[in-house]
């Protein structure tokens, strides 16, 4: 194990017992002390140090739809099937963002997050912009579709989290139709 994978560890062991106000940095110093020489300064540096890894290869999974020859449709459930892998595939990774996403103070702070929600903005543009020139889907104004898709992956994802009803399948499905549907010519 890397020292990365190690504190990431650490970390998310630590705040399934907490929620971000609660995150005492002296404390989680010390329960990665005997590991490594790594020292935080404050909560948002370690939130950061954790989800960056984690978001960046979420966008590199998603810029990989951009060069897929296949249809926007296809392109939405590749991108689904890969989220809501994720999702049940690292239970304890998903809390953890979800617990940062849900608390808007943070957004400002915590970079990881921000520029993952810059890039797949932009990378959900292209895509849909693509799909406008060929004619392929309604031309739309794409700022607001893009903004639409995130909050609902963000919705849905906090409703799989919260309501046992709720699976992954019905998810990606209503997802998938939500969006295409909407674009749909």
């Amino acid at each position: 194990m890397t020292e990365k994978e190690f504190i990431s560890h650490k970390f998310i062991n630590y705040m399934e017992k907490k929620d971000p106000d609660d995150i005492e940095v002296n404390e989680f110093n010390k329960i990665i002390s005997h590991e490594t020489k790594q020292n935080f300064t404050n909560k948002y540096e370690i939130i950061n140090y954790i989800l960056k890894d984690i978001l960046d290869q979420k966008i590199k999974d998603i810029n990989k739809l951009k060069g897929k020859d296949i249809n926007f449709q296809n392109k939405l459930i590749l991108f689904s099937d890969d989220h809501f892998r994720f999702l049940d595939n690292h239970p304890k990774k998903s809390n953890l963002l979800i617990k940062i996403s849900f608390i808007s103070k943070y957004n400002n702070k915590i970079t990881a997050i921000k520029s993952y929600i810059n890039n797949f903005k932009s990378i959900f543009t292209q895509l849909i912009k693509k799909e406008v020139e060929k004619e392929k889907v309604r031309n739309v104004d794409t700022n607001v579709i893009v903004d639409a898709i995130l909050y609902t992956l963000h919705g849905v994802t906090m409703q799989l989290k919260y309501e046992k009803s709720y699976n992954y399948a019905r998810a990606k499905k209503e997802l998938v139709n939500f969006i295409y549907l909407g674009l749909n010519k």
